[in-house]
Formats: C-alpha cells, structure tokens, sequence
C-alpha cells in the first residue's frame, strides 16, 4: 500500500470522525447529572446492593448514616473487668490484654456501626494467630455473601434456612473465588431482630438478617431522586430570563425601498435581523452582573414563572425529614443547624440516645465474645475464671460536668460505694496509692458539693437583683 493510499485513507477515517463527533449532542452539566441519576432506575438491584446503592446517591442520608455511626463510636469507652477492693495478678493480666484488645478493635467500630445502619448486618472474618490472638478484622461484602446451614443448600434454593452455620463469599463464583467460612471464623453483627427475609437466591432464612431503616426508606428515596430528576430539568428550562423589548417601528416595510411589499417587507427584515444581531453584539461588552445601560426607548422586564427560580422543593425536604427520623440521627446533628426550639432539641436528642445505646450494646455484646476468644486462643483455659466478669462500657453522657454533678448527687444519698459510682464513668476501683491522694487536703476545688447545688437553687428562687413595685409588676408571666 503506497504512502498516498494510506494518507487518503486516514484523511476518510478522521472525516468520518469529525462526523460523528459533530453529531453527538452537547452535553450540559445537568444533562451529566441527569444521566447519573437515571443509571440507578437502569440497573437490578438484589438484596443489600439496594442499600449500598442509595448511600452512594444520597447526600442527605450519607450524612446521616456518618453522623449516627460516629455517636455510636464516640458512646463506646473500652473494656472493664469487674474486681475487688485489690486486683489479683491475673486480673491485672487480663486487664493489660483487653487494653490491647481494645487498640485492635477501637478502629473498626465506626465502620461496623455505619454498615448495621446501612445494610442491617455486618459479617467480619476474625484472624487469629496462636500466641498471639486476634490481629485483625476482615469485612465480608454483604451484597456477595450468603449464609447457609449445611453445605447441601449450596445448589438447594428450596430450603429454609435456620442456622448460619456456613458463611459463603461468592457463592455462584461471579465476584471471584468461592470462600467457605465456619460459623465460629467470623463474627455477625446485626440489629437483633427475628426475621423472616430471602437472599439474594430467593432461599428464605429465618432470623438470619435483619432488615435496616432503608429498607422501609428505600421507596421514599427512589421517590426522591424522580423528583430531583424532575427539579433539574424544570429549573434549567425555567431559569429567570431577560426580555429586551426593541422598537420595531423603524422596520415598518412602507420605510424601504423595493418594487414590491414582499420585496420591502424582506429588506426590513434583513434590516431588524442586523440591528438585533448588532444590539446582542453591544449587550455582550457591556454586560455587569446581568446589568445593562441602553436607551430610553428600550424596556427591560424579568420573565419568571410563579414560582420563584430559587425557592425549595418542599417535597424534598419533607424526604430529607424522613431520612433523618429514621435513621436517627436529627438535622442539627448531621447539618449544624435546627429548625426546632431547644426543648424539641433536647427531645430529639433523647431518641438519638436511645438508638445509639441500643446499638452500641449490640456491638459490646459482640466484643465481648470476641475478648474471650482472643484470651482462649492465645492463653488457652487459664483465665477462663475471669470471662464472666468482663464488660464493655458504653457511656452516652456527653457532658463530663453533668455526669460528675450526678455522681455527687448519688454519693451524698449513702446509697452507692465509691466503686460503684467510678464505674458510672467507666473507671476501675480506687488504688491504693489513689486513696491516699484522695485523703490530702487539696487546695482548691473547681465542683460544687450536692449541699452547695442545692444552696445554689434555693436562691434562683428569687432574683439576684432586688425588685422595685414598679418592675414587679413589669415582670413577664410565662
């Protein structure tokens, strides 16, 4: 083939290109974001990957599904060990190995709680090295496991399934190489609630998982993103649009010249079309912030529908509503601002705790086991004796001063020991050595007593400020 030839063909190729270039439509921002959002009605989603879905799309709810699992992390303060007024050298050994443990763990946490929020279950695969215990979790994608009860439902969609007694990662082998967990390999995290819910192959399993908040929000939300399909599109066609109104009175046909109308009327034409084409031309230089200078004989309106370019879909928000009800985490919490008083603040706040206790102790049950596990694996049954006695604090006071007030209010009752209250805050019995400290003098003391709180609102009773007969009777009732 000589050179020529070549050249003529690449020349056809690259014209054929251009071609199909300058075919293809001009793709706008929204027309980009549009296209995003209607991917998701394009594809079939099996169970979790639903859920995983939604997060990916939502802002609203990504937040909120952060911000509840950052509570939840924040509520968790590490392992106790309950002992007496002296700790035995096996109980300081154990203690020493759940700070470790702890180290371990800690970092997971977050992530645990963010995925038994979103997809109601959280497997993790439990390494261990003898001598050493647990070294690290490993999470086992939801949306790819299943859980049997017997290797024989492995090509059995019929049964019901009873028991997880085998975890499976790619079952059917489409995500990569089949995976076969015993039950004791890993460790299931979940909500706690008895269900009856199918896999992803249509098996159903009986209190096996557990359905997430977004499995009663997942309409709301595909809901949601028809409706801001249609927002964008409305508010790229109905964006406020300026109307220059031009004279038209010099571009009468009867003041051009012309043997004919139709040949006067398509003089004046061509004449209009220059004018406008050369009016468009001026506003482009002078244009400031949508602002224009003409002459007297132009008139300038806003054309904008009824209802206003700016203004929010309330339907959405009421979605938004929906979406932080139930996930629990309130607006103030996720966005840093609330729409409420501080009463109703203070309510909500109420119902985040509830639901952030609730879960926190579904994950210290779980830690639990594994700290006995991690004590068995790399001491054997040595301090077996000791596994009853350990706890995992989960502490939803916030307010440290709040607490400490509390705790001086219990204390002056002669009800609870000086364990018991440290406790409270998540600290082991007093030392010696602590004790000693604590009967010194000290210099200064920056709480009050439960004698001087009560002093204190005793004379919030009346005012600090004396009353005149005149303001007294000024004074607001509420």
């Amino acid at each position: 083939m000589s050179a020529w030839f070549k050249r003529v063909i690449l020349r056809q190729k690259l014209g054929e290109a251009t071609s199909i270039g300058a075919m293809q439509p001009v793709s706008t921002p929204v027309t980009r974001a549009v296209e995003k959002l209607k991917k998701f009605f394009e594809r079939q989603y099996v169970g979790k990957q639903l859920y995983i879905a939604l997060e990916d799309l939502d802002p609203q709810l990504q937040a909120a599904i952060s911000t509840a699992a950052m509570i939840i992390e924040r509520c968790m303060k590490g392992f106790t060990l309950e002992v007496g007024t002296s700790v035995s050298e096996d109980e300081a050994k154990v203690i020493e190995e759940l700070k470790k443990l702890d180290k371990i763990l800690r970092p997971y946490i977050y992530d645990i709680a963010r995925k038994i929020i979103r997809d109601g279950d959280a497997v993790y695969l439990v390494e261990v090295k003898k001598g050493e215990g647990i070294t690290r979790l490993t999470w086992l994608p939801i949306d790819q496991l299943t859980i049997l009860e017997s290797k024989d439902q492995w090509t059995r969609f019929n049964q019901t399934i009873q028991e997880p007694n085998w975890y499976v990662l790619n079952e059917t082998g489409r995500y990569g190489k089949t995976q076969w967990f015993k039950r004791d390999q890993v460790v299931h995290f979940n909500w706690g609630k008895q269900e009856k819910i199918r896999d992803m192959y249509n098996r159903l399993t009986l209190g096996i998982y557990n359905d997430p908040p977004l499995e009663a929000l997942s309409s709301y939300i595909i809901w949601k993103f028809s409706l801001v399909i249609n927002d964008m599109l409305w508010r790229e066609v109905n964006v406020p649009r300026e109307h220059h109104m031009l004279p038209s009175a010099p571009f009468d046909p009867s003041l051009f010249s012309g043997d004919t109308y139709e040949e006067r009327l398509k003089n004046a034409q061509k004449a209009a079309e220059n004018y406008l084409k050369a009016y468009v031309d001026k506003l482009k230089e002078r244009r400031v912030d949508r602002g224009y200078v003409t002459l007297d004989n132009v008139k300038i309106d806003v054309i904008e529908p009824k209802l206003q370019y700016t203004e929010p879909n309330e339907l959405i928000e009421q979605i938004n509503q929906a979406i932080y009800s139930s996930v629990g985490a309130p607006e103030s919490a996720v966005s840093g601002r609330a729409k409420g008083t501080y009463a109703s603040e203070i309510a909500v706040e109420s119902y985040l705790l509830l639901k952030s206790e609730f879960l926190a102790e579904r994950i210290a049950e779980k830690f639990i086991q594994l700290a006995k596990r991690h004590l068995t694996v790399k001491y054997g049954n040595k301090y077996e004796h000791l596994y009853d006695k350990i706890s995992y604090d989960v502490q939803l006071i916030f307010f440290p001063r709040e607490m400490a007030r509390t705790v001086a209010i219990l204390r002056e009752t002669g009800l609870f020991t000086a364990t018991e209250l440290r406790r409270m805050f998540g600290l082991p019995p007093l030392t010696e050595e602590q004790m000693k400290e604590l009967v010194g003098p000290t210099s200064h003391r920056h709480t009050e007593t439960s004698k001087e709180i009560t002093a204190t609102e005793k004379r919030r009773v009346r005012p600090d400020v004396p009353e005149t007969p005149h303001s007294e009777g000024q004074r607001q009732v509420t």
